[in-house]
């Protein structure tokens, strides 16, 4: 099946870079979602093999999470099939016999699926990975989610490199746990373009003159496009980014102490020149004064403190809560800010 309209996002433009991991963003309504997952329910129908769809907690899960993920791809596009559903797995009924095409797993569920075995997966889904943090909607484990979904994927793959993980998501903030990670690195990448590494892809995606052309005619899309949140959904900007606060670090700022976070170490200068506070990736080795925030950042020659009982730290805290403090990249601040909360 050729699931490609010729409108919609276009699955056949990233599958011949054979990356595992395919990270797509885009404005909303490109049918990124819609296209992914009618490509591997036919896979999966016509080769014989599974798929993971993956809820972010056990809650959604148990809410129905897969049925109501795949439901509307199911209805449009298999409608010659009968299909069964639990909330554990997906079936496709023939000759009055179920056989298993998909399974939703939790990334909350990382430890309970350590002992199973799944042979047949051949694909990941993990739709929505980027989402807007507020009271209600949280990342899993927070900045650490992507070590759940990589815990998962290493238990279902067990070194194979079989399985092709699609996580799809809208540009809210690029700076985000799964963009930010070790294992992704993913650079900022201009709209339209595609970026690889050796085993991970990120496109940028927009939408075709086309659709965009289709969009136009609607009166809530006319209604919104000088708004902001017409940048984000019509133009694909991503809109949860925040660049105060960021500035490149000068030269007669002077090394102060080290604190790291996460495993990452961010050196603290001051300019007593500006009266600002900058913190930098840029690090210096020689340094004495280093603080681990967390007992997993302590190492030898560090200071573990988990409140600002050190001087430095109280006077960090106090500079950060004036509006003191200066970050040299957004990628620093993402990471730093977490450390730093730990302190007000």
């Amino acid at each position: 099946m050729n699931v490609y309209d010729g409108l919609h996002w276009n699955i056949y433009d990233i599958l011949p870079y054979q990356r595992n991991f395919n990270l797509i963003n885009s404005e909303r309504s490109i049918g990124k979602t819609y296209t992914t997952e009618a490509y591997v329910i036919d896979k999966c129908i016509q080769n014989h093999v599974e798929f993971v769809y993956i809820s972010r907690t056990k809650r959604l899960k148990e809410k129905g999470a897969l049925e109501k993920g795949v439901s509307k791809v199911v209805m449009e596009m298999f409608p010659e099939y009968e299909f069964a559903y639990t909330i554990e797995e997906m079936y496709i009924v023939e000759d009055e016999q179920k056989r298993v095409i998909g399974r939703c797993i939790a990334l909350s569920e990382e430890n309970e699926s350590k002992n199973m075995t799944f042979p047949l997966v051949k694909y990941f889904i993990f739709d929505e990975y980027v989402i807007e943090e507020t009271s209600s909607s949280r990342y899993y484990n927070g900045w650490d989610e992507p070590d759940a979904l990589l815990k998962i994927y290493h238990t279902v793959d067990r070194e194979e490199d079989r399985v092709i993980c699609f996580l799809l998501g809208n540009n809210i903030k690029f700076h985000n746990p799964y963009h930010m990670h070790k294992a992704f690195n993913i650079p900022f990448t201009p709209k339209g373009r595609i970026w690889t590494s050796e085993n991970v892809l990120f496109q940028n995606a927009q939408s075709s003159k086309a659709l965009k052309d289709k969009k136009s005619k609607s009166k809530f899309i006319r209604m919104i496009e000088a708004t902001d949140y017409g940048t984000y959904a019509i133009d694909g900007e991503y809109m949860g980014d925040n660049y105060s606060f960021i500035k490149p670090l000068t030269e007669n700022a002077h090394y102060s102490f080290t604190f790291s976070i996460d495993n990452y170490s961010f050196g603290v200068y001051t300019s007593l020149k500006e009266g600002i506070v900058y913190v930098s990736d840029k690090v210096d080795p020689s340094c004495k004064l280093v603080y681990a925030l967390t007992l997993e950042d302590h190492r030898e020659n560090t200071m573990l403190t988990t409140s600002k009982q050190f001087t430095q730290l109280q006077w960090l805290a106090k500079n950060f809560k004036k509006g003191n403090v200066r970050f040299v990249s957004m990628e620093v601040k993402m990471r730093a800010e977490k450390g730093i909360s730990f302190l007000l």
